[in-house]
């Protein structure tokens, strides 16, 4: 549980890159992201830094945290962080990218 427990802790902290590249390294690694929600919970926490981009962009539709609903397909809140941490380089809001 301790290694478990490590394991999420780190990859909330990534960016969209290499949670990206977390998942392709294997099929129980991309299990776990996805069983664990952890791209779900990194939108989560970008939209309580910045709830302007995200409703700017119509993903708060994606956040019970916003008033919306869960997307039956778990691969929205990847391509809604993935497009968030390009808008946050984009824009120079490096607050935004990894804390």
């Amino acid at each position: 549980m301790y290694d478990t427990l490590n394991a999420f802790r780190i990859l909330l902290n990534l960016d969209a890159v290499s949670l990206r590249t977390c998942e392709e390294v294997c099929v129980l690694w991309r299990r776990y992201i996805r069983s664990e929600k952890v791209w779900k919970k990194i939108v989560e926490k970008a939209a309580r830094k910045s709830p302007i981009l995200v409703k700017q962009n119509g993903w708060s539709q994606h956040l019970t945290t916003m008033g919306g609903q869960d997307p039956d397909n778990v691969d929205v809140y990847r391509q809604v962080g993935e497009t968030f941490f390009i808008l946050a380089q984009d824009c120079c809001i490096d607050s935004l990218l990894v804390q």
